[in-house]
């Protein structure tokens, strides 16, 4: 990688965090009671039996935290969405496919967990089948990270 595109690859770095903490500051202050609900969420955390003799960190009434589920869905979906942006980015600035690829993966993370936190906000799911979705989600990250690596390869984008 050229010394052009490692300070490409930085600055799109630093754009992404940017946005991050904008987006979290925006959500937090457009989201009444966000803080309070948090602080609920945490406390709320047990031991639960997920399976025989497997017990997990789980809320204890996890349909009472909507406002967070709801925050956190948000959040998923326009992070997700601003995946897009990097990655328009990382082609202009000729970025690697190493990091093309990973900016696909991150728009699939993303968007997919955000499906799974509706399916908890709508009460459509239990935490441990949440938990099982943020697993599905991570692994079709990792597969769509390696096709998205061998097309860009193959098309020689």
């Amino acid at each position: 990688m050229t010394l052009k595109r490692k300070w490409a690859s930085l600055k799109i770095g630093l754009i992404s965090f940017g946005f991050f903490l904008i987006l979290v500051g925006f959500i937090w202050l457009n989201t009444p009671g966000l803080k309070d609900a948090v602080v609920a969420f945490i406390k709320d955390f047990q031991l639960k039996q997920a399976f025989p003799n497997v017990y997990l960190p789980a809320p204890k009434s996890e349909w009472n935290h909507k406002v967070v589920y709801g925050a956190f869905q948000q959040f998923c979906v326009g992070y997700g969405l601003f995946q897009l942006v990097v990655l328009a980015l990382r082609f202009v600035f000729g970025s690697s496919i190493s990091d093309k690829a990973g900016t696909v993966s991150s728009f699939v993370f993303w968007l997919g967990l955000s499906f799974f936190v509706g399916l908890l906000l709508t009460e459509a799911v239990v935490w441990f089948a949440f938990l099982a979705g943020f697993i599905v989600i991570v692994g079709l990250s990792i597969i769509v990270r390696g096709l998205a690596q061998i097309l860009i390869h193959t098309l020689h984008m």
